[in-house]
C-alpha cells in the first residue's frame, strides 16, 4: 500500500505505507479488547505518560567508518564514540521495566520483567511506535486493566490549558492521525495529591532514534513529545532545542575526550530543563547510566 502526493517543487512523491498497515491490525486488535475491558477510569484520573529517547549514533560512527579511506574514526569522532552502545540501550529497557508493575505485551518482542514498585506499564515504543506521543495506547490500557473508549479508543483526559492540544500529524505515524491517538502537548503540572497511593496509572515509555537514518520530520516528532532525553555529548543533542520547554530532561553521557563542553549544559538550563551529567569511558559503565536514567524518571513517577 503506497500513499501519494505532491511534493513542494510539484513533483510526486511516494511513501511506503507499512505504519498504516501496523496501525489497521492493531485497530482490530484493540476491538477484541474492548469486549474484555474493565471498568472505565474516570477522565482526569489518568496520568499523562513518561516518554524517554535515547538517542544513537552508533550507525553513523559504522557509516563514517566504512567510508572513510583510514577505516577509523578521526580523534574527534573518536571522543565522542561509546564502544558498547547495543549492550547500554539493553539496560536501559531493563532499567525501565523495572520500575513498573507490568510491561505492554507487543507480538514478537517478549520482555523478561520482575514486577517494580511503580503503578505504571513500561512500553517499548520501537516495537510499539504507535505509542509514541498519545495519552494511552490500547494494548497499554489492556496491560494496566483500565478502560479504553470507543472502538479501542483510550479515554482521554482533557488538557488543562487551550494551547495544550495539537493536530499537528504524528511524523511517528507517518503522518496520518488515528482514533484515540492524539497528538498533544501534555500539561505535566503536578497532580494535586502528590503521593504514590494515589497516583493512577500511567505509561512509561522507551525508544531510539537514530538520527543519521531519520527523516528531520521524525527527528523533531520524537524529540518534540519526550520527556526525558539520554545521549552522549554529540551533535545530535542539538535536538535538546526541541524538547518541551521548562518541562524535559536531559541526560548528558560526556566521554573523557569531552569534558571541558558545557553547551548543552547551558542549552538545557536556558530553557528551564533539568540536567544530568554522567561522565562515561569509552566502554560505558552501563549499571552507573541507568541508575542516573532511573532516578530522573523516578522523580517524574513520584509526582
Amino acid at each position: 500500500m503506497v500513499e501519494r502526493g505532491f511534493a513542494e517543487g510539484g513533483g510526486m512523491y511516494r511513501r511506503d505505507a507499512s505504519w498504516d498497515d501496523e496501525l489497521e491490525i492493531q485497530e482490530r486488535e484493540r476491538e477484541e479488547e474492548e469486549k474484555r475491558a474493565p471498568a472505565p477510569v474516570p477522565a482526569g484520573a489518568q496520568s499523562t505518560p513518561i516518554q524517554v529517547l535515547f538517542l544513537s549514533r552508533e550507525k553513523f560512527d559504522l557509516w563514517t567508518k566504512h567510508s572513510a579511506k583510514s577505516k577509523k574514526l578521526t580523534p574527534w569522532q573518536e571522543a565522542r564514540h561509546i564502544a558498547n552502545e547495543p549492550e547500554l540501550v539493553a539496560g536501559l529497557r531493563a532499567g525501565l521495566a523495572g520500575l513498573c508493575r507490568t510491561v505492554t505485551p507487543v507480538p514478537g518482542r517478549p520482555i523478561a520483567h520482575t514486577r517494580g514498585p511503580h503503578d505504571c506499564t513500561y512500553t517499548d515504543a520501537d516495537a510499539l511506535p504507535s505509542a509514541w506521543g498519545v495519552r494511552m495506547h490500547g494494548r497499554e490500557a489492556t496491560a494496566l486493566g483500565v478502560a479504553v473508549g470507543g472502538r479501542g479508543a483510550p479515554v482521554q483526559v482533557p488538557a488543562t490549558h487551550a494551547d495544550t492540544a495539537s493536530t499537528t500529524p504524528n511524523p511517528r505515524l507517518g503522518g496520518k492521525d488515528t482514533e484515540g491517538m492524539v497528538n498533544e502537548r501534555r500539561d505535566d503540572s503536578p497532580p494535586a495529591h502528590d503521593t504514590r497511593a494515589s497516583l493512577p496509572p500511567r505509561a512509561l515509555r522507551f525508544a531510539t532514534l537514530d538520527p543519521t537514518t531519520s527523516a528531520l520530520a521524525t527527528q523533531l516528532g520524537a524529540i518534540g513529545r519526550a520527556d526525558v532525553v539520554v545521549s552522549v555529548h554529540a551533535g545530535a543533542l542539538g535536538l535538546s532545542l526541541f524538547l518541551p520547554t521548562g518541562r524535559a530532561s536531559v541526560v548528558e553521557l560526556v566521554t573523557t575526550g569531552a569534558q571541558g563542553n558545557h553547551h548543552f549544559h547551558n542549552m538545557a538550563h536556558m530553557m528551564g530543563m533539568q540536567y544530568r551529567r554522567v561522565d562515561v569511558k569509552k566502554t560505558v559503565d552501563v549499571s552507573a547510566v541507568v541508575r542516573a536514567v532511573r532516578e530522573v524518571v523516578e522523580e517524574r513517577l513520584e509526582r
